[in-house]
């Protein structure tokens, strides 16, 4: 994929404040990169400057990236290597979040880092993605997601917002947050590791011979035509890989309005009421869905149960607006993700734009739909992180195979479903000939809170269970459940002496948490564990 310039008009450059040029650089993940542009660059012209590790950053009650943006340094060029999903993550177990990155941008506190720049290298997949596709479904992407640790509700807004009409694309974004740099590079979808673009920007930044006399000319350049030059010698060297260059945006370009209005909600100097006035502006507009997430943060650090009386007056009138009713009613439809669609049906009902029954049965539709199989544990990491306790998901509305699915009994212990049809179907699946279902069956008894004396017992009677990890999770079980029958925790007092240590631990955890009053139990535990309470 070859590199498009997005056009803009950036600031002249400025040059260094002194004879060195500025390469800043935030090493998140691979150094891969940095260690290309040390090499290649002549050290009496650059001066390398590690963002994520400037004296006292560490010890600062800041984060290092705040500490960064108050350090006065002017960066020349930036470096910013890491994986990328709405954050840049990496070994370093460092982060920096696009949104942080945004609202340094609004505040023009970083103007450093953020608008000295002549180019910004982005090292990081999907950096400057665009709405397009990119060969995968989303599906597939919030899957790599979830298997790079970020949490499933964060990694189905990351899909959204970057294959849907929610939010502004990432390139938009990074357009935004460097405003003004004249180029901006990226991938637009998968990119490379460190490792393997490296050979590729050495050739680039070996055909460039002068890099600081590249940076003069090139300002200069762009001084006298007000225009960008594409950066054809990056382009050619980075041939293989999906590049995209673009401007950051700049005073006067048709998107800087945009940027404007989001940076108003995200003022906390403006007027809550001012702000209110912006939303509605902001909801009428052609672009209400890319500002939607911005709408949302705002009303999240300004509840309307804190309003002042003209503030609830301003907020009751957005109830009567049909135009975002209805986008959020069609985009509600399209979303399928469990969690962002429970985010935004509550949205619909927090607005006015929804009755409370009307959200009660989308909330229910959602869950029952993220309920069905196909059952993997990715889906069951969504359905988890819905945070719903005690579900009136009932027995009849669920598939049969959930009961012979660990993973589909897993999903249905999160939501504690108080349904005892379903307890009594997990109580038959501790039966079940794989071990998996057998645990997962008994955590699901656990968390739903069964009440029955014979569920108790039949979970005690796994306790003997051939599979180590069956008997753990009804020791766990039980702790939970904190049956009273005394055949139950005498079965448990002999586990105190089982072969294997851990479930003689996890047996005196059940029991410390029962805390049994019978007399012939308390010998038994006594008998091994002489000062147990």
């Amino acid at each position: 994929m070859t590199a498009a310039l997005c056009a803009d008009r950036g600031a002249a450059w400025a040059g260094p404040a002194d004879e060195k040029v500025n390469v800043c650089t935030i090493t998140i993940n691979s150094d891969d990169e940095k260690k290309m542009f040390k090499a290649q660059l002549n050290p009496k012209e650059f001066r390398f400057i590690e963002l994520t590790s400037l004296p006292g950053g560490g010890d600062s009650e800041l984060g290092w990236f705040d500490f960064a943006c108050r350090s006065g340094i002017k960066c020349d060029l930036l470096l910013i290597s890491g994986h990328f999903g709405g954050s840049f993550f990496g070994s370093s177990h460092l982060t920096l979040g696009l949104d942080e990155i945004e609202r340094h941008s609004c505040r023009r506190d970083c103007r450093g880092i953020l608008e000295n720049p002549r180019e910004v290298f982005l090292f990081g997949c999907n950096t400057l993605a665009t709405k397009d596709t990119d060969g995968r479904t989303p599906e597939q992407y919030y899957d790599v997601l979830l298997e790079e640790n970020i949490a499933p509700a964060d990694a189905e807004r990351v899909v959204a917002e970057r294959y849907g009409a929610l939010g502004p694309s990432n390139r938009d974004r990074m357009r935004y947050a460097f405003d003004g740099v004249p180029h901006v590079y990226g991938y637009t979808r998968v990119g490379p590791v460190g490792k393997n673009v490296s050979p590729s920007l050495g050739e680039y930044l070996r055909s460039k011979k002068d890099y600081a006399d590249y940076l003069a000319k090139d300002a200069t350049s762009q001084l006298v035509s007000g225009l960008t030059r594409v950066n054809r010698e990056y382009e050619y060297a980075l041939r293989q890989f999906p590049i995209l260059e673009c401007s950051g945006i700049s005073a006067g370009s048709p998107d800087a309005e945009l940027k404007e209005n989001i940076c108003f909600l995200y003022n906390e100097g403006a007027p809550v009421v001012d702000r209110l006035t912006k939303v509605r502006e902001l909801m009428l507009s052609s672009k209400y869905l890319n500002t939607l997430p911005a709408i949302q943060a705002f009303f999240k650090l300004h509840p309307p149960a804190g309003y002042t009386a003209e503030e609830k007056s301003k907020f009751a009138a957005l109830a009567t607006l049909e135009k975002p009713r209805q986008q959020m009613s069609e985009l509600l439809d399209k979303i399928q993700m469990p969690g962002l669609r429970l985010d935004l049906a509550k949205f619909t009902r927090d607005m006015g734009w929804v009755s409370d029954e009307a959200y009660a049965k989308l909330r229910h539709e959602t869950i029952l739909g993220a309920l069905s199989p196909p059952f993997t544990q990715l889906k069951k990491q969504a359905v988890c992180s819905l945070h719903v306790t005690a579900s009136t998901v009932a027995y009849s509305e669920l598939h049969e195979s959930s009961f012979s699915s660990s993973i589909g009994l897993a999903q249905l212990a999160c939501l504690a479903p108080t349904d005892p049809k379903i307890q009594a179907e997990a109580a038959h699946a501790l039966s079940n000939r794989d071990p998996k279902v057998r645990a997962a069956a008994a955590t699901l008894l656990w968390k739903s809170n069964a009440p029955l004396p014979t569920q108790h017992a039949e979970l005690a009677a796994r306790l003997d269970d051939p599979d180590k990890d069956v008997r753990i999770a009804a020791c766990y079980a039980l702790a939970g459940l904190k049956p009273k029958d005394t055949g139950i925790q005498l079965a448990l007092a002999r586990k105190l002496r089982d072969r294997d240590p851990y479930i003689r631990e996890m047996a005196q955890y059940a029991l410390s948490e029962i805390k049994p009053q019978n007399a012939e139990v308390l010998r038994e535990i006594r008998a091994v564990v002489p000062d147990f309470r």
